[in-house]
């Protein structure tokens, strides 16, 4: 009797224990909402005031409750796979009439950790010395908007700061004014020269224009792509570690492969025409 009675005990443990551990996820899945919706707004509070100096001790408290409710999501969401039940399975997390909630999480994976570099896309100022017809000027808050000042001829530059290795990295270039969509876009090696106009032996570049791909060494590429032409967004993605340059174009893309990773990679940009302008942002 006193064997059947442990076993007996034993059962009543692991059920009441199961149902609890259900019953805490619900529990805590109901406080949720609000934490996210306080994230999102903390994120944005974060994002007006971070050059506030006086507010830089609550803006870091901000990022620290945003980690820790990501954080929360994802131990929640694990503990609901470890519970194999069909029924937690067809709940959805949160209601949904609150498609903003359910938008975020889907983010979370690509929401990363809590950092702050608006001018990881600067353009490096024009040099003094530069030939008249290569000249431009550098605008913007986040010194991001590049403007063709010289004479008809190409000029080139590219932005201050190198791109992390082992990383991707997605920016959008918006042509802001452009006279005939002479305008190259892509990255080159560090080393890039501002005062020399051969692009083709620094980079890899799509031309607005007629949609050709042109780099220099080890592809000599003059390739015309699938990708529509004089449009005034594109997205670049680079993968630095499958080595791919990407270009996105409404629905379309193509994409170099093999980009050499030997020296430090940035955003370049060739325009052309006098007056043309565009502007880089992380996307």
């Amino acid at each position: 009797m006193n064997d059947r009675e442990d076993e007996l005990l034993s059962l009543v443990d692991n059920k009441f224990d199961s149902i609890f551990f259900k019953e805490d996820i619900f529990k805590k899945n109901e406080k949720l909402p609000n934490k996210i919706k306080l994230s999102l707004k903390n994120t944005n509070i974060v994002d007006n005031d971070w050059n506030d100096e006086s507010k830089l001790s609550s803006l870091i408290n901000y990022c620290t409750n945003i980690e820790n409710n990501i954080n929360e999501v994802n131990i929640i969401n694990e503990k609901i796979k470890q519970s194999n039940s069909n029924k937690i399975d067809k709940i959805q997390f949160f209601p949904e009439k609150d498609n903003e909630i359910n938008n975020f999480l889907e983010k979370i994976k690509i929401f990363g950790k809590i950092c702050y570099n608006k001018n990881i896309y600067k353009f490096k100022k024009c040099p003094n010395n530069i030939n008249s017809k290569r000249k431009y000027t550098i605008s913007g808050e986040n010194e991001n908007i590049l403007t063709k000042t010289g004479d008809n001829d190409w000029m080139g530059t590219i932005c201050e700061n190198e791109l992390e290795k082992n990383e991707e990295h997605i920016w959008k270039i918006k042509i802001l004014r452009t006279y005939n969509y002479d305008i190259m876009i892509g990255v080159a090696p560090n080393e890039f020269d501002i005062n020399s106009s051969i692009y083709d032996k620094y980079g890899w570049y799509y031309y607005c224009y007629n949609s050709y791909f042109r780099s220099g060494p080890p592809y000599n590429y003059n390739k015309k792509t699938s990708l529509p032409s004089k449009k005034d967004e594109v997205i670049v993605i680079l993968n630095i570690n499958k080595r791919t340059l990407t270009f996105k174009i409404e629905d379309k893309t193509e994409s170099y492969t093999d980009i050499p990773i030997d020296k430090p990679l940035v955003p370049a940009i060739f325009l052309y025409d006098e007056n043309d302008s565009i502007e880089i942002t992380e996307c």
